[in-house]
């Protein structure tokens, strides 16, 4: 093995600062992972604690929660299903949708008894959406239970309707 030639001592300064270089560039790297990883085992605040919205967005939030109520009763008993399906269909949806409310609830700061009386207002309308949603979901309780008998036996004639068509 020869030996390593001795480094030119003019080039020391810029040895020094490509390391000193490479040395920041790494701790950054480091920091950023280290950060990466105590967000993933600590979690992120939640949606309620990041602050409160302003009235104006919350407002937005709840009528888009109601459109979505209103368009998910009609399209989950739609397009062929059959009255359980609609229902757990819409059932599942509206467990997803609750979700939604409670956050908006909570980042509106909408829980609690507010003073401000526009996120009293706010408040009230976020109630009377849990409401029509438990009213929904009572229709499509009495849609299975009345419904699915006749849908079933509808089904079954235009089956054997079918079947009988195909066989001639």
């Amino acid at each position: 093995m020869s030996p390593v030639p001795p480094r030119a001592p003019e080039l020391r300064p810029y040895r020094v600062f490509a390391w000193s270089l490479w040395g920041l560039v790494a701790g950054v790297a480091s920091l950023l992972l280290i950060r990466s990883v105590v967000l993933d085992l600590y979690g992120r605040p939640p949606p309620h604690m990041r602050g409160v919205s302003s009235p104006a967005r919350c407002l937005g939030d709840l009528e888009r929660l109601l459109a979505e109520l209103n368009a998910e009763l009609w399209t989950a008993s739609g397009r062929g299903r059959t009255p359980d399906e609609a229902a757990a269909r819409f059932t599942r949806w509206a467990t997803r949708w609750e979700h939604d409310l409670d956050d908006v609830q909570a980042r509106c700061a909408l829980e609690a008894a507010p003073t401000d009386p526009v996120r009293a207002t706010l408040a009230e309308a976020a109630a009377h959406l849990t409401e029509l949603r438990a009213a929904y979901v009572a229709h499509m309780e009495r849609f299975v239970q009345h419904g699915g008998p006749e849908a079933r036996a509808t089904r079954a004639a235009l089956d054997k309707a079918r079947a009988q068509i195909r066989g001639r």
